[in-house]
């Protein structure tokens, strides 16, 4: 006897809505805030959730992600998720809902209209192309003698 077992049919994802913000903390810039971590995002739906997000860059100071960390009343329930800004795969997010529901979670698309508001834009960069290798050109034959390795025009070998 064999018991096979049907899987639930999974919700469709609900269409983005609420409204978002993203102001710096304190006195700082929003840029500067965004590098320091000290920039609030700020997501109402049907609850409001506060993110402390954080500009990742690289050595040469491009944009290759967020860290988005979730405010909490207790220490203990903050959660820290990871956005990636990858060349040729847009935003992607660490949270269970991206990971699972192959989908773009609340996290990318709340950053991205709140930092689009603020005249913001980072775009995914793009692939690096690869260079193409030229191959190098054969040089042009010149006459050689085989008695003394001259590569001359006149040989005394062979130019009597």
């Amino acid at each position: 006897m064999t018991v096979t077992a049907t899987r639930k049919t999974r919700k469709p994802a609900l269409e983005a809505h609420g409204t978002c913000y993203l102001k710096a903390t304190g006195n700082l810039a929003l840029e500067q805030a965004l590098d320091s971590g000290n920039a609030l995002l700020t997501v109402h739906t049907e609850r409001c959730t506060n993110y402390l997000v954080q500009r990742l860059t690289d050595p040469d100071g491009e944009t290759v992600g967020f860290r988005l960390m979730k405010l909490t009343d207790y220490i203990v329930d903050r959660k820290v998720y990871d956005i990636d800004v990858n060349p040729g795969y847009g935003w992607q997010c660490d949270c269970p809902d991206a990971l699972y529901q192959n989908r773009e979670c609340k996290h990318v698309r709340a950053l991205r209209a709140a930092l689009a508001s603020n005249g913001n834009m980072v775009a995914a960069p793009k692939k690096p192309e690869a260079k193409q290798q030229t191959a190098p050109k054969p040089a042009a034959k010149q006459p050689f003698c085989e008695m003394c390795n001259d590569s001359g025009k006149f040989c005394v070998h062979c130019y009597p």
